[in-house]
């Protein structure tokens, strides 16, 4: 038999004040009509079930934040003299801000443990920029998963795009300049 979620605010557990609010955030967040299903069990499963779905619905909008991203910077290319594989060139330019982020992380790791230089190790240094591009190639090429948001992207309105535009614009110039303090911060300890 299964219990409904909302009879489960009579108990005594303190658990359940906890479920019962990551219900409601739920259901105002995505609405009771969204693919979300209502969760049914006992209190730990609706929990689990309720924190798996909220991870998977960021998990989603992060997904697609990381496509528009792509789309932008590919529009940017698309719209410059040398429109020649716009693709690749916007996939590269987002391997090489993935790989300022994290030689920055690793900056700040010496810098802040007081290390002497960053360990020598090749496969810490290059081998997250090789899961990077694999990456990149599942989210974008395999399958011209590329071709598909571009024209999802490019049916929204002029106006939300120009925002967008700036949000990209914006979050290029932090990573930029987040990579510089970290060397600034690097050189000058």
């Amino acid at each position: 038999m299964k219990k409904d979620p909302a009879a489960l605010g009579h108990s005594r557990r303190h658990g359940t004040q906890f479920v019962n609010w990551l219900i409601r955030v739920q259901y105002l967040s995505y609405g009771a009509g969204s693919s979300i299903e209502r969760p049914c069990g006992d209190e730990k499963t609706i929990e689990v079930h309720i924190k798996l779905n909220i991870f998977n619905a960021m998990l989603s909008k992060v997904k697609k934040a990381y496509y528009y991203y792509f789309y932008i910077i590919w529009g940017m290319y698309e719209g410059s003299p040398n429109r020649f594989a716009s693709d690749i060139k916007a996939g590269a330019f987002i391997l090489v801000l993935e790989g300022l982020i994290w030689l920055s992380f690793g900056y700040y790791y010496t810098v802040f443990f007081k290390l002497k230089a960053l360990p020598n190790v090749i496969w810490l240094l290059y081998g997250p920029i090789v899961v990077f591009a694999v990456i990149n190639y599942f989210a974008f090429y395999k399958n011209d998963v590329w071709r598909e948001r571009i024209y999802e992207f490019g049916e929204w309105p002029t106006n939300k795009n120009k925002i967008g535009a700036f949000f990209v614009i914006l979050g290029t110039c932090l990573i930029i300049s987040n990579f510089l303090f970290s060397l600034i911060l690097l050189y000058n300890r």
